[in-house]
């Protein structure tokens, strides 16, 4: 799956966009489905700001042969994931996920 976006961020800087001010959007890219104890499925995330609608997606950093840097949507293959992610990262003490593909959620304001 190739995504193009114009507004993209490492980890460090989409946090730090949160805390200043945007809010987090997760995004259902593959819809969710049980296996055994766990839900699996493809969420990624983008920070919002609401005034200027400006939308940054999470991105991963990662080397090709070449050695140049591809960055790619970061996406969160199953729902502890991205759990963990919202909640360790201190970005949503609520989290709303979308459980079909194409379906968003933008995370409450917990302030």
């Amino acid at each position: 799956m190739i995504l193009t976006y114009k507004n993209t961020a490492r980890e460090d800087e989409f946090i730090q966009l949160v805390k200043d001010g945007y809010r987090v959007e997760v995004i259902c890219a593959k819809s969710a489905r049980k296996q055994h104890a766990n839900w699996y499925g493809r969420w990624f995330v983008r920070a919002v700001n609401e005034k200027s609608g400006k939308e940054t997606v999470l991105v991963t950093a990662r080397k090709s042969d070449d050695g140049a840097r591809k960055m790619q949507p970061r996406f969160f293959r199953t729902l502890p994931g991205l759990f963990s992610f919202l909640y360790e990262n201190d970005l949503s003490s609520i989290i709303a996920v979308p459980a079909q593909s194409g379906m968003r959620s933008v995370q409450p304001d917990t302030d």
